[in-house]
């Protein structure tokens, strides 16, 4: 059997751990993206094999807790798919407009960016106060960081391409380096 045969072994092994004590099911996941994610986050943390991390994951928390930071992808941005956005504002939110109140999901939010790029969208489309937006990450500390609405400058930056500066005044408030989503 060849080393990678093992670690694909191991590998399916230390992820049915993790679903039965976690309850995080990572076996939908990209598996050549996965295994080197995890593998990154063994190098980092000192653990030679998968098997050598299992039996310390499956048992301590906190390791891991940042197991679960070290392999996801924890990206986001303003208005990330403008292609998204434009026909969600043509197509979605003209009925959306006719509902009382709208309840909208974003999984795998990450730091919380596309979420408010919704909020401002239905902002602008009259809808203030209709709606509600959940955003949910499997990674609780990229999730806590989008609780908080604070986001580098440059973040702002790209945001004033898209939607005018004076709306931008108007959802948030700009501190020197940081800037803090207000108005949601």
């Amino acid at each position: 059997m060849t080393n990678d045969e093992i670690a694909d072994i191991e590998t399916r092994l230390l992820l049915e751990g993790i679903r039965e004590v976690y309850g995080y099911d990572f076996t939908e996941y990209n598996r050549t993206s996965l295994k080197r994610r995890i593998h990154n986050w063994l190098m980092a943390y000192g653990f030679s094999t998968f098997s050598a991390a299992q039996g310390e994951l499956l048992r301590n928390r906190e390791l891991f807790v940042s197991f679960l930071s070290g392999i996801t992808v924890n990206f986001s941005e303003m208005f990330r798919d403008p292609g998204f956005f434009s026909e969600m504002r043509k197509v979605v939110v003209p009925s959306l407009r006719e509902l009382s109140s709208v309840k909208i999901w974003h999984a795998g939010s990450s730091s919380g960016e596309e979420a408010y790029s919704m909020a401002i969208l239905l902002g602008e489309e009259g809808m203030r106060g209709r709606f509600r937006i959940y955003a949910t990450d499997i990674n609780e500390e990229a999730l806590a960081g989008a609780a908080k609405g604070i986001y580098p400058i440059e973040e702002i930056r790209i945001l004033l391409k898209i939607i005018r500066p004076q709306r931008v005044k108007t959802l948030f408030q700009i501190t020197i380096p940081p800037v803090t989503a207000t108005q949601f």
